[in-house]
């Protein structure tokens, strides 16, 4: 099953040899939400997601995986393991591994990205 998004961009925060004061800064935002964000207390920002990802160099597959767990966050329960399904049949088919499917992912022109959540339906008043 998918990891947390903050599990692993905490990760890949590590591994960049970046604080969070650091990073935090760099994108805008306040320490302690991110701390949050890291912790799963608190769902990572979606509109936010290409800066936070270009401010790591965050390219290819990796880049994918984390702009998926990042979307699935704020998904209903059950499309998480809807989505790991249809991405283990897949891989299945491609006689490849489901993590090395994300870099087939990364390569094709079909790139998953990140979408902001659209805007909630202006409430009109009736007369």
């Amino acid at each position: 099953m998918f990891r947390p998004f903050g599990q692993a961009f905490g990760e890949v925060l590590k591994r960049s040899g970046m604080t969070q004061v650091e990073f935090a800064q760099a994108v805008g935002v306040n320490q302690g939400f991110l701390s949050k964000v890291l912790a799963v207390r608190r769902r990572p920002p979606i509109a936010q997601m290409t800066l936070w990802l270009d401010t790591l160099e965050i390219r290819g597959a990796e880049r994918e995986y984390l702009l998926l767990l990042a979307n699935l966050e704020h998904s209903p329960r059950w499309v998480a393991p809807f989505v790991q399904r249809l991405l283990d049949l897949l891989a299945e088919n491609l006689q490849v591994e489901t993590q090395a499917l994300f870099g087939r992912l990364a390569e094709s022109e079909h790139s998953y990205q990140a979408k902001p959540p659209p805007d909630p339906p202006r409430r009109t008043r009736q007369r």
